[in-house]
């Protein structure tokens, strides 16, 4: 039974399939040696396969039940990238919509917000240095496309980025009176004059 070799967890490592069961390999012996990869887990799984004359030669028995398909892993890894990148749901309604198979992968809620956290903060995009950079990111970016309503472009030349759901829009046209609430002064490392709020008064309530 030859070693089927595979990627690992980190970059630039491996790891070692034999049947079922995940190996890495024990560098410290000149005779080539895979240990499980539940040994430094609870478990303490205590096999080791060891190549002797051409052949490998298990040593114990497994303590452990059978680790996950790694294609499956594999596959449940992009499922929750996609959800990550292409969502706004949080790590919990994530797990939920793939509970079957990350109880299958044997992945916990915790690994699954961690690598959420990781992949959505991965996919931001980088800060912006002048305002047509924040501009582009504001239009292109996935969570806050959707929030762009185009530039406003003042007769003393100065401009401005509309942002506002698609819902809101629908009653512009309806409200009683508009209230204009300015906030910071800054943001990010560009310098603007203000952040203005505007308060839609519709019906009696206030629609921010």
């Amino acid at each position: 039974m030859m070693p089927i070799t595979l990627p690992g967890k980190f970059p630039g490592s491996s790891v070692y399939l034999f049947g079922p069961y995940t190996y890495h390999k024990d560098k410290r012996c000149k005779i080539p040696s895979y240990r499980c990869t539940y040994h430094k887990t609870h478990h303490k799984c205590p096999v080791v396969i060891k190549k002797e004359n051409n052949n490998y030669v298990e040593k114990s028995r497994h303590n452990h039940p059978k680790p996950p398909n790694i294609e499956e892993k594999k596959k449940l890894h992009r499922m929750i990238d996609d959800g990550s990148i292409e969502t706004n749901l949080s790590a919990k309604e994530i797990f939920n919509e793939l509970r079957q198979s990350a109880e299958k992968s044997q992945m916990r809620p915790s690994a699954v917000k961690v690598r959420v956290s990781k992949k959505r903060i991965a996919n931001l995009p980088v800060e912006p240095q002048y305002f047509y950079e924040l501009k582009n990111s504001i239009s292109t970016y996935k969570k806050t496309s959707c929030l762009f309503r185009g530039i406003i472009e003042a007769e003393d030349g100065s401009t401005a980025i509309m942002l506002c759901q698609e819902e809101l829009m629908k009653h512009i046209g309806e409200v009683k009176e508009i209230l204009i609430q300015q906030t910071y002064e800054v943001l990010f490392k560009i310098k603007f004059l203000k952040l203005l709020a505007l308060l839609i008064n519709f019906i009696f309530s206030f629609i921010c």
